[in-house]
């Protein structure tokens, strides 16, 4: 269920009788709800458990149980302290996903990071083995112009190198496979595909950001235009029927091209992505308490989901992710969290 829904079954009854256990997942989100949520059962925890130590009672004690892949454990512990004061017992599980190998961009776009990201996931398709791209952008409009470009694009591109388009198809293109003989992408520097995950330590230089033909690049592979890749879209506003789209069986040797807001971020987990293109922003609630306005603006994004974007690319084999800023923005301005939707209120 949705934190909200906990919440509305909350106001009825507070020692949330018909569970006798909870799982909050991806709490380091901090929205308003899940920190709300949290304010809640810091009260039902200690009153479920007076309860259950009455005489003749048969109402067990609830379970908390407070999940997250990239959660700040302070925040938290001091919400929850055990019968005899102590704080809540602190579970650390290893990772189980693939290694994920990061790269930064030399130069970061401020203004047209959106025509960066076209250009990379153009190059990615046409360069690279066989693999889903998942691309983070802001907001419905940026997603939606987006999607338009790809499709136009590639439906161009494959009706000249194929020579086929069937009806109004408008979501398929070539793929170029080329990797090196040991199968690592030729376009990535063999220093940096060394199968440690979150790579970051220095600004990726590499062929995907160059604009101009190279010399090195595979040659064309004629049998590549078999190989067509659907556009997808993926944000909030999408009906169920729309979103599950880009969650749909796709035929053999289809590239799977699936361009989303941050709710692809934890939300959900899209199959066979192995590139990811992180722009670096999102759109965030501010509160001017001058003029009494909140309006929501683009801003960077934390380090925390930056790893969380760059670990959708490592759910089923390794892979890569590609983020359209430098080592140094990343260094110097991403906070390490991000900030409780509360205080933006």
């Amino acid at each position: 269920m949705t934190d909200g829904i906990l919440l509305a079954e909350a106001r009825e009854d507070l020692l949330l009788r018909k569970y006798a256990a909870v799982v909050l997942d991806e709490a380091h989100e901090r929205n308003l709800n899940t920190d709300v949520l949290l304010g809640l059962l810091a009260a039902t925890v200690p009153l479920r458990r007076r309860a259950a130590e009455e005489e003749g009672s048969t109402l067990p004690p609830l379970k908390l149980v407070v999940m997250s892949a990239t959660l700040r454990v302070e925040d938290f512990t001091g919400l929850f302290r055990t019968k005899n004061g102590e704080g809540p017992a602190v579970v650390r599980v290893p990772g189980r996903t693939f290694p994920v190998t990061v790269h930064h961009s030399k130069n970061t776009e401020l203004d047209n990071y959106v025509d960066v990201a076209f250009r990379k996931v153009c190059k990615i398709h046409k360069k690279l083995p066989p693999g889903g791209i998942l691309v983070f952008l802001t907001g419905k409009q940026e997603v939606d112009k987006m999607v338009k470009d790809l499709r136009k694009k590639f439906a161009l591109k494959n009706a000249t190198k194929a020579g086929t388009r069937g009806g109004n198809d408008t979501k398929v293109a070539p793929i170029q496979k080329g990797t090196k003989d040991d199968g690592t992408p030729r376009d990535l520097d063999d220093d940096e595909v060394d199968g440690d995950c979150f790579q970051t330590d220095h600004d990726d230089y590499d062929r995907l950001e160059d604009s101009d033909p190279d010399p090195d690049d595979p040659p064309p592979d004629p049998a590549s235009s078999l190989a067509p890749a659907t556009v997808l879209r993926l944000y909030s506003m999408l009906s169920v029927e729309e979103q599950s789209l880009a969650f749909a069986p796709l035929p053999p040797e289809h590239r799977r091209i699936v361009v989303a807001t941050n709710i692809a971020e934890t939300s959900v987990t899209l199959p066979d992505v192995a590139y990811v293109v992180d722009a670096g922003r999102c759109k965030v609630r501010t509160y001017r308490a001058a003029t009494g306005v909140a309006s929501y603006d683009v801003a960077w994004i934390s380090k925390a989901q930056a790893d969380q974007r760059a670990g959708r690319a490592g759910r089923t084999g390794p892979g890569h992710c590609y983020r359209l800023y430098s080592s140094s923005v990343y260094d110097r301005q991403f906070a390490a969290h991000p900030m409780p939707e509360v205080l933006t209120r």
